[in-house]
């Protein structure tokens, strides 16, 4: 994943836009604590044909199992939206900011969130999501529920066929 980095943990606080800086949540605050001084986030353009619009990761806190990150959409026109995605908890569906360990393929447009539920990272849930003009669309999502020590199985809890938000 190259990516196009406008700031690969390098950059000043000038180079995030107000619009983004504005719709970052309050407790997301991490990547202002770089111990350089400088800001920690990536930023590329949003395909396909994204006509200058771009997803804006930022990593939120950071323990041992989890990076929590958000993701901030900005269109071209330098309007910035927080973006929500869906979350599975247990049987309990809902909507949050905050993904985990996310990992963004800027050529498919595929971005991944990796919950890991404990320090050992043998349970947690797999999500896959893939862009689609400003906001990403569910693929699928596999969870492992029981932390035994063991890797897998997930089990398939979502999959979409189509492109249907979910």
């Amino acid at each position: 994943m190259s990516g196009q980095l406008v700031s690969p943990g390098y950059a000043q606080e000038k180079e995030l836009p107000a619009a983004v800086r504005q719709v970052i949540p309050d407790d997301c605050v991490h990547y202002r604590l770089n111990p350089s001084g400088r800001l920690a986030f990536r930023v590329w353009p949003l395909p396909p044909a994204s006509d200058g619009h771009r997803i804006w990761l930022l990593p939120c806190t950071v323990t041992p199992a989890n990076t929590t990150q958000v993701a901030v959409w900005e269109d071209r026109t330098g309007h910035a939206e927080l973006l929500m995605f869906r979350r599975w908890d247990q049987d309990v569906w809902s909507s949050t900011p905050y993904l985990f360990n996310v990992t963004y393929d800027e050529r498919t447009g595929v971005l991944t969130s990796l919950y890991r539920e404990d320090a050992l990272g043998d349970c947690g849930t797999w999500t896959v999501w893939r862009a689609d003009w400003g906001h990403f669309i569910m693929r699928s999502l596999e969870a492992k529920t029981v932390c035994d020590g063991h890797e897998g199985p997930y089990r398939l809890i979502y999959s979409s066929e189509g492109d249907h938000p979910s």
